[in-house]
């Protein structure tokens, strides 16, 4: 028998893995010629798979031979719209693909009329053994039409949306899941425009695979400052059970722990480097998530040739910004998910690759639409108000004024003396509670033995009424009777705002995480239905939306924007009707004031759209959060003249990463376009959902 322009021929072994689930293939296009699946392969009358124990599985036809080859499904499956099925069973490690020209009679053939009943998974493995094939081959085509079919029915409802917490997901997002596990088989850029929630796509992708027993272990790897924040959304919001690379759990589990949990989620840079690597790469994952995958643009580096290694089933690249520079990153990203998609970078960049950038562009565009889903905002639907913000710039008392500056000196002083983790730690929470407020202060300087210490807690203690909180009276009269939401970072700052407020005859309750859950619903109620003020701690507002409300005071800041940023995302998000109002607190001479000045002159903090933050502090943040960066600038320099020239350099720095990253959203709008998006490809018949109106 001749071979198949796939390279497979009679007896050939393909390794497959079986996990049944039967479902429907009766969508498949009737006029579809079987010959051409068989291509090549001479006029077979039923396609048989062996498997190890050399057992038969049958591809039935139930017509006469003439019937199969050169006629449609329906010539195959008979004008009465009998029935044929496709069913894998395995029972050794390698089975064998056979192609027979002998018949026989199917025993007990379903009798669902005008309908194949197919195996899903065994399907897809069957053609992810073929995958080799080019991607103009009838084959391959036939591949992606089937699994684009099959799945239909089957993701018409959503299995995950059962596990959600305190989330809804937008349709869009839906529509991503379903497109992913469909046409896209498992391996996918996600490149939406930052702040249309990537991490919940990816998030849905793996709860559903999940729920249909299709993926067992799954490593998720990302920057370094994103581990925490992934486990803990996958936790809150999916219910996902993992452990994270820092948890007791791994650490117990060495020297291999890579193995070992569900879900697993760890740094690019901790696992591409040994003795991790070798561990890693010995395994094979079911799903393999990488966020912020630009970082895979090139080629040549240990972290593109390490995920080019791995061994996944299924894999998703997140990335708001595929292109950075050039069409190369793109090529590389590409090939990583499937090699070949875009053919050898030689062709790939006579076709596409101008002086100017690209050309072609609708050509390349097709391409990608087997391999990348970008929704952009205008796409979506989703609009949000306007928000405005105010910093008040608050002068200190004389006393406030030498307890900030006794400080400064003091954290300057011993950071340069290159203290330990520990110490560290210690001068920066000393640093963020003197912005805060006295009370915070005195607080963190409690428990402490060292004299300059105690002297500023004695200072301290002279301190009445804060001028901050005096300010902040100010703020809470021209509220004119307005709700509120006022953050601070600190416990002792949330004591005294509550007691100050008590006295001057505001009502208030309050917000933070030594609450219960009951106590912190019965919060929010009280505050949406009885009393004017919210004071709450970023800990406790996790997960809260309180979008009834529109006027945020930041009676602190934290030196991180995307803290920022989180704050007003409890209020301004979709469902908030009205213009939200930002008022930000700083006392002068403070770390926050000078922070607040580069920010709002430099990135114009508050104009960002949502997301566009954490995409600027990326390159900054390398190795440490943007928190170290800030304290480094400003504890490393001599005086506070020599820490505000620092803190000037940085908003350069932030000023420059702002500017590139406009840049790279102007390229990949000017490449991708709006092709990519599930409301641009025309998606009803892929996924079951009916088309949004006006989309």
């Amino acid at each position: 028998m001749d071979s198949s322009p796939t390279g497979l021929a009679a007896g050939d072994e393909v390794a497959i893995e079986i996990d049944p689930e039967w479902l429907p293939l009766d969508a498949l296009p009737a006029e579809r010629s079987v010959g051409e699946l068989l291509q090549g392969l001479g006029r077979p009358r039923r396609l048989i798979l062996r498997d190890g124990g050399g057992r038969e599985v049958l591809l039935a036809a139930d017509q006469e031979p003439d019937l199969v080859i050169g006629a449609g499904l329906s010539g195959m499956i008979g004008p009465q719209g009998r029935e044929a099925r496709l069913r894998i069973i395995s029972t050794g490690d390698t089975p064998v693909l056979e192609l027979a020209t002998s018949s026989r009679p199917v025993p007990e053939v379903p009798q669902t009329a005008g309908r194949i009943v197919i195996e899903r998974t065994g399907l897809e493995l069957l053609f992810e053994a073929l995958r080799g094939v080019h991607r103009d081959d009838p084959l391959s085509d036939l591949h992606g039409r089937a699994m684009e079919l099959s799945l239909a029915q089957a993701l018409d409802v959503l299995m995950c949306e059962n596990q959600l917490r305190e989330l809804t997901p937008f349709d869009y997002q839906r529509r991503v899941v379903r497109r992913v596990m469909g046409r896209m088989r498992g391996h996918v850029i996600l490149a939406d425009e930052v702040g249309l929630g990537k991490t919940i796509e990816a998030a849905m992708t793996l709860l559903e695979y999940q729920a249909r027993g299709l993926v067992k272990k799954t490593l998720i790897l990302t920057p370094p400052t994103l581990v925490g924040q992934w486990g803990e959304e996958l936790r809150r919001h999916f219910g996902v059970s993992l452990v994270m690379q820092d948890e007791p759990p791994f650490r117990d589990a060495l020297p291999d722990p890579w193995y070992r949990f569900p879900t697993l989620i760890a740094s690019l840079a901790t696992a591409k480097r040994e003795p991790h690597r070798s561990l890693v790469l010995a395994r094979e994952y079911d799903l393999v998530i990488i966020d912020e995958a630009h970082h895979l643009r090139n080629a040549t580096t240990q972290a593109w040739k390490f995920v080019n290694q791995l061994r996944k089933r299924f894999m998703l690249l997140l990335t708001a910004t595929p292109i950075q520079n050039d069409l190369k990153e793109l090529f590389n990203l590409v090939t990583l998910l499937r090699p070949g998609q875009l053919g050898t970078f030689k062709s790939f960049k006579g076709r596409f690759v101008a002086a100017d950038g690209a050309k072609n562009v609708g050509e390349l565009r097709q391409l990608l639409e087997g391999v990348m889903i970008r929704n952009r905002r205008s796409d979506t639907g989703l609009a949000l108000p306007p928000r405005t913000a105010h910093t008040v710039s608050v002068q200190p008392s004389t006393t406030e004024a030498e307890v900030y500056g006794r400080l400064g000196a003091l954290v300057r002083r011993r950071h340069r003396g290159q203290p330990g983790a520990h110490e560290t730690m210690r001068l920066r929470m000393l640093q963020l509670a003197g912005g805060s407020s006295p009370a915070a202060l005195a607080a963190t300087l409690a428990a402490s033995t060292d004299p300059e210490l105690e002297s500023l807690r004695t200072l301290l203690a002279t301190v009445d009424v804060p001028a901050k909180t005096l300010r902040f009276l100010q703020v809470l009269q021209e509220l004119d009777g307005e709700k509120a939401v006022i953050f601070t970072q600190f416990r002792a700052t949330l004591d005294h705002l509550a007691a100050f407020v008590e006295r001057t005859g505001f009502g208030a309750c309050l917000f933070h995480g030594g609450l219960s859950r009951l106590e912190k619903d019965r919060s929010v109620a009280r505050f949406e239905q009885e009393v004017q003020l919210l004071i709450c701690t970023e800990s406790g507002s996790e997960g809260r939306n309180l979008q009834f409300c529109r006027n945020l005071v930041n009676f602190d800041l934290p030196w991180n924007p995307m803290r920022i940023e989180q704050r007003l995302g409890r209020l301004h998000r979709i469902g908030q009707t009205r213009e939200v109002r930002v008022t930000n607190l700083v006392t002068a001479g403070t770390l926050e004031h000078d922070l607040i000045d580069v920010l709002e002159r430099k990135l114009d903090l508050f104009a960002l759209v949502v997301g566009e933050m954490d995409m600027i502090l990326g390159d900054l943040e390398e190795e440490t959060g943007f928190e170290e960066v800030v304290f480094d600038a400003w504890a490393g320099a001599a005086d506070e003249v020599a820490a505000r020239a620092s803190m000037e350099a940085l908003g350069d720095r932030l000023h420059e990463a702002k500017k590139a990253f406009r840049f790279q959203q102007e390229l990949n709008e000017s490449i991708l376009g709006d092709r990519l998006g599930v409301e641009g490809q025309g998606d009803a018949p892929e996924d079951g959902a009916q088309p949004q109106e006006g989309g």
